[in-house]
């Protein structure tokens, strides 16, 4: 039974690790970032990101609370003077039926939505205005070096591969002739606001432990009926690791983004107070 558990462990993170881990580094970096941003430029330094981004983040939960039919009890999609006055720049509260299956599985994917369509968005506004960039990215994602990789369980080849693709992003994104051009300048600026607040608060994070212990529950379901009938487990399929892998890359322009707004509020901090 215990090593039902184990494998009932490992075939969910391999579905549903890569945002899990994404979302822990994202929450790391950003309580940092937005503790310099307060020391540099006051709370209200975190409002100017706030018109685009949080209404995106607040927009996320919303939509993914009506896939999964929950019930939206009230919502406020950006609060800028109240958030002054108690911290809190959104919300989306709703309800569902403690009986549903499919409504408690929802509370894990609401929980990380601002993740899911965030990301998304910043590919689609690249797609748009920028595709040249979007192009260059798309054709350097190379799945087959990732798949025989993670089958071979290389890591330092996965490492490496995350390298030249964080070089990649870097290089199309802040190194291209096109940076100069409104589209590319429009581009970057609607996918900082963004990915500043692509991470999740605390309430996010407790929602999503929730909808996560079910999520648990159906792994070792679906692990004991692959073991009964000896098949090959449904969570090794490689769909689910092709999907791993563009989940990766795309979350990797929005870690790239919080990574280069730390670096900027630190070295703006340490400027503005030494003055």
């Amino acid at each position: 039974m215990i090593e039902i558990l184990i494998t009932s462990l490992e075939n969910l993170f391999a579905v549903l690790g890569t945002f899990i881990v994404f979302g822990l580094i994202f929450n790391v970096i950003q309580t940092i970032n937005e503790r310099l941003i307060v020391s540099t430029f006051g709370f209200k330094g975190l409002v100017v990101t706030g018109y685009i981004g949080t209404v995106v983040h607040e927009l996320s939960h919303m939509i993914m609370a009506k896939i999964f039919n929950h019930k939206i009890v009230d919502f406020k999609l950006f609060r800028p003077k109240k958030a002054l006055l108690d911290g809190v720049f959104g919300y989306v509260k709703h309800s569902y039926k403690s009986n549903s299956l499919y409504q408690r599985v929802g509370d894990f994917f609401i929980g990380i939505a601002p993740m899911i369509f965030g990301t998304a968005l910043i590919w689609l506004i690249m797609m748009v205005l920028t595709p040249n960039t979007y192009n260059e990215l798309i054709n350097n994602i190379n799945v087959i070096e990732y798949l025989n990789s993670l089958n071979n369980i290389d890591i330092n080849s996965i490492i490496n591969i995350l390298l030249i693709q964080t070089k990649v992003i870097i290089d199309s994104m802040f190194l291209t002739k096109d940076i100069f051009s409104i589209s590319h300048i429009i581009m970057l600026i609607l996918v900082y606001f963004i990915s500043t607040h692509i991470t999740l608060s605390k309430k996010d994070i407790q929602g999503s432990l929730n909808g996560l212990v079910i999520c648990y529950i159906i792994s070792i379901i679906l692990t004991i009926i692959s073991t009964i009938f000896k098949n090959e487990s449904i969570f090794l399929l490689d769909l689910i690791i092709k999907f791993n892998i563009y989940t990766i890359s795309f979350l990797m322009i929005g870690l790239i983004f919080s990574l280069v707004t730390l670096v900027i509020t630190f070295t703006l901090n340490r400027i503005l107070n030494n003055y």
